[in-house]
């Protein structure tokens, strides 16, 4: 599991990573605005795959009335196929406007299924960092839209190694 996901990170962000008994190099497939650091790369990795596995945490517990924290239609493999540019069209507004965002300052379109059970995390992991280059217009898109690319398929990979995974809660 956990080779799987280095795998991961290494198709995101660049570089070379030992495979069995060779070393394969992998070409960066992130995108970020203005940004030539690998370290900022790595840093941004690191925080995206933290905050998705925390969700697929989320999505796996269970509420008091028996319904997932974070419903199956936000986080799967089929949900990213369903919705392009997912990290900017789903997983932004999750991690910014919806778990870092009281339930009462929640935009209106947040207090809606699919978001309305979706409790919020007072912690820090999903706060926005600079580098994260989250600026949402009024509507909610972000202005990076343009210059910071999760791509589609490095997520449903990602999604792929979580659900084949049991995590237990």
């Amino acid at each position: 599991f956990y080779q799987r996901i280095a795998i991961q990170f290494s198709k995101l962000v660049g570089g070379s990573r030992k495979i069995g008994s060779r070393t394969e190099v992998f070409r960066r497939t992130l995108t970020l605005p203005s940004v030539s650091s690998q370290n900022i790369f790595e840093e941004f990795a690191v925080r995206l795959i933290g905050r998705v596995v925390f969700c697929w945490f989320l999505k796996m517990k269970k509420s008091i009335n028996g319904v997932p924290l974070l419903p199956d239609e936000l986080l799967s493999f089929k949900s990213i196929k369903a919705k392009p540019n997912y990290y900017h069209e789903v997983l932004e507004k999750l991690f910014f406007s919806v778990l870092n965002t009281p339930i009462v300052n929640r935009r209106k379109e947040f207090a809606l299924s699919p978001y309305k059970n979706i409790p919020f995390l007072n912690g820090g992991l999903f706060n926005p960092h600079d580098s994260d280059y989250y600026l949402a217009d009024k509507s909610g898109i972000s202005k990076h839209i343009n210059t910071l690319k999760v791509p589609d398929k490095w997520l449903q990979e990602f999604i792929e190694i979580l659900e084949t995974y049991n995590f237990t809660v």
